[in-house]
């Protein structure tokens, strides 16, 4: 018999206590399945909870609690298109079930459909303005759609209804310096760590802010500008010496004037006896890009940067490929990168990471392209 590893171990461990709970869960009532099925995932058993809701759901595919708790577990457990499934299903049986629509906001989030996750976050609030959670959730969803004013508003209003979470303030952080806003940024990493001084992610982004903001405009102070040396004053002019009276000399007459000489005809010479225009000199042009001939092999990557992983797509639970076109300088340095197949809260980290690269020397004239892709994956 083959042996089994530690994750094997646990693995079957796992399996083993699902399926003792589902036996013992055998033959009772749908109340009693979602009971034990409620104590599964409060105690984090999200593979345990899902199995038994599904139970429960057999006997009862109505079952609006146990559609809820489904839905939630599968969420925690990362299964975005079941749980897009499962909140489908509820808002089929109640349209206006607030956390269904939430669950769903979350699960399209997961899946980047951004578009549909703003609309159920705003039908959610339109339900219920005072969730702040999902103020937060569209929030995320709106940097991810390239609106960072829009996302400063939700987190804005999710702090106003709670002001003790401390992710509210560090997104509402990231929001601002998408827009530029690098002073009210730091302001906001800074509130987050307060409330949680051992979260090293806030920390460092508290420190990376601080490196991108210049000394005097932290003090909220404006750089002094020297003023300019006065000009100086011009050397007195010394007075033109006395002239002494000379005698008039006299004025000699006028010349007679030249003859002109007769016009010249108006030749053109011929084509052939034109001089050449001149050869432009030197290489000023720079040299377009190109894509290496087929059968031609890629240069090796010699230096390889890993992507940092943007904190909004982990906590947003974003991962998936980027796709893009690497301009290459013949000697193997990333001088471009152009997004083809794009995921919007992971394309400048992949633009980043790509810059750094170092290909060996292309052994080409001029700069060429090749397509490559960044991989995040959430662990």
């Amino acid at each position: 018999m083959k042996a089994t590893g530690t994750g094997g171990v646990a693995g079957l461990a796992l399996a083993c206590v699902i399926a003792a709970g589902i036996s013992a869960a055998a033959g009772q009532s749908s109340a009693q399945l979602i009971t034990q099925a409620n104590r599964a995932k409060d105690a984090q058993r999200y593979d345990e909870a899902i199995a038994l809701y599904s139970r429960a759901l057999d006997a009862d595919p109505r079952s609006v609690e146990a559609l809820t708790g489904r839905t939630f577990a599968r969420v925690r457990r990362g299964d975005m298109n079941g749980a897009q499934a499962d909140a489908t299903a509820l808002l089929a049986i109640e349209p206006n079930n607030v956390k269904a629509l939430g669950f769903r906001c979350g699960a399209r989030l997961g899946l980047d459909d951004y578009r549909g996750a703003l609309a159920d976050c705003s039908q959610s609030i339109k339900l219920d303005p005072t969730g702040w959670g999902t103020y937060s959730v569209r929030g995320i969803v709106r940097i991810a759609l390239k609106d960072p004013a829009g996302a400063i508003a939700d987190f804005t209003e999710s702090l106003a209804l709670n002001p003790r979470v401390a992710e509210t303030f560090n997104n509402r952080g990231l929001a601002k310096d998408e827009a530029g806003d690098l002073a009210g940024a730091l302001e906001d990493y800074q509130q987050a760590l307060a409330l949680e001084p051992t979260n090293e992610d806030y920390r460092a982004d508290v420190e990376t802010v601080k490196k991108r903001i210049k000394p005097s405009a932290r003090r909220g102070l404006p750089t002094p500008v020297p003023a300019p040396p006065p000009p100086a004053a011009p050397p007195a002019l010394a007075s033109p010496p006395p002239v002494s009276a000379q005698p008039a000399l006299p004025v000699p007459p006028p010349l007679p004037p030249l003859p002109l000489p007769p016009p010249l005809p108006e030749a053109v010479p011929a084509a052939s006896e034109r001089p050449a225009p001149a050869e432009p000199s030197g290489k000023a042009v720079a040299m377009a890009a190109v894509r290496l001939p087929s059968g031609t092999p890629s240069p090796k990557v010699v230096t390889h940067v890993d992507p940092l992983y943007p904190p909004m797509a982990v906590k947003a639970r974003i991962q998936g490929v980027v796709t893009l076109d690497a301009t290459i300088a013949p000697g193997g340095t990333v001088v471009d990168a152009a997004v083809l197949k794009s995921i919007p809260l992971l394309d400048q980290a992949a633009i980043d990471a790509v810059r750094q690269w170092v290909y060996e020397p292309t052994r080409q004239k001029g700069p060429i392209v090749l397509t490559v892709t960044v991989t995040f994956a959430l662990k």
